[in-house]
């Protein structure tokens, strides 16, 4: 996002005096609800930091990521939907002071009004840029001490968004050496959670620290730990990974097997009767993420993991280091997010195509068994 021309300011200035008149006219009940405008300028939080003399730390330096291992497993390769991106950027954590964080999705601003634009995940449609409309927020919060955005795109609404794109931050915090018990407030994405506390806690924060973000948000806060992207969008380093394996999980048993068709949600596996079987030949446990107490605790006790694509998948980076994990892709939604993240977090990966049935992108679909149990046969 390149800085804002003047014409293109002075329409959103305009837009919002209208939006602001025309709630006053209508005689809508209460104050008006303040607009921000979108922010005059981007650039990367070594950027922002550097010239101001602000605190940052570098964790990791842009880098070329090795894609090469994610194929079929027949070693047919793979037409993503988007292409896989092997430039992975800087990675890194900065202090800002009385900085301006706002919206579902934490969109971080330094007290200049520059959007912090590697931390916030950019996406290439346009729809998905709110940053760049003007946003009607709650009246500015002020949180006294330092502040950590956890936030970020789709957070709100994903768990997987949610756990990797939002919490796995932490593995840059850690990597840092920042000491999570000098956080005073953390500022979570909305998505509920119900393992967040503990993972929280886990990493040494407490979790009635933590602010869950909604539509309306806006904080200003006396000092800002902001950390970059965990990656790229749909691309992960071992940041999500090394903060989970961090966070003191107890794993809930040893050597499992887990299988996941994804019972009842989107894009579920299809032909759940021949994967029964499968699972009785093989002795897997039929497991779906969303019956558990703790998810990740289950996922670090397995050796094996062998799951339809979802956000359930997220829960890969609680496993060990030469973990074996098998996913099922359908043809209508092949995104390499999963897979990005088992090669950084050092797993054993392999994906099997799967064919989505007639429909959406949301479609359920079929697996092929007789190729589901030659992977399994070399697994052993």
């Amino acid at each position: 996002m390149a800085a804002a021309g003047p014409q293109w300011l002075e329409r959103r200035r305009r837009e919002k005096r209208y939006a602001e008149q025309a709630r006053v006219e209508s005689g809508s009940a209460g104050p008006v609800a303040p607009i921000v405008d979108p922010p005059e300028s981007a650039a990367r939080l070594s950027t922002v930091a550097t010239p101001h003399r602000w605190r940052y730390r570098r964790t990791a330096p842009a880098s070329r990521a090795d894609w090469s291992a994610i194929r079929f497993h027949d070693g047919a390769p793979i037409s993503f939907i988007e292409p896989l991106v092997s430039s992975m950027p800087e990675q890194g954590i900065g202090l800002l002071p009385d900085a301006h964080v706002y919206g579902s999705q934490g969109w971080p601003v330094t007290r200049d009004g520059c959007l912090v634009i590697d931390a916030v995940g950019v996406h290439r449609q346009r729809r998905y840029r709110k940053f760049q409309d003007p946003t009607q927020t709650s009246r500015p919060v002020r949180l006294e001490g330092t502040v950590l955005n956890l936030s970020s795109i789709f957070s709100a609404t994903n768990y997987g968004h949610a756990l990797l794109d939002g919490l796995g931050r932490l593995g840059i915090l850690l990597d840092a050496g920042i000491d999570p018990r000098s956080i005073d407030h953390v500022l979570m994405p909305g998505f509920p959670g119900k393992a967040f506390p503990r993972l929280l806690e886990g990493a040494g924060l407490d979790p009635a620290k933590a602010i869950s973000l909604e539509r309306r948000s806006s904080y200003r806060c006396d000092e800002l730990w902001q950390p970059t992207f965990p990656g790229r969008l749909r691309h992960y380093t071992a940041a999500p990974a090394r903060f989970m394996r961090a966070a003191g999980i107890a794993p809930a048993g040893s050597g499992r097997r887990l299988l996941i068709l994804r019972k009842g949600a989107a894009r579920a596996v299809a032909n759940v009767e021949e994967m029964e079987r499968i699972a009785r030949q093989y002795d897997l446990e039929l497991y779906e993420p969303q019956d558990s107490a703790f998810s990740p605790a289950d996922f670090a006790a397995a050796d094996l993991v062998v799951s339809a694509h979802g956000a359930n998948m997220a829960d890969i980076a609680a496993m060990a280091p030469g973990s074996k994990v098998v996913e099922l892709m359908p043809s209508s939604h092949r995104y390499p997010y999963f897979a990005t993240l088992g090669v950084s977090a050092g797993l054993d990966y392999t994906i099997l195509d799967g064919r989505s049935l007639p429909g959406d992108h949301l479609a359920d679909f079929t697996v092929d068994g007789d190729a589901l149990r030659s992977v399994l046969d070399r697994l052993g």
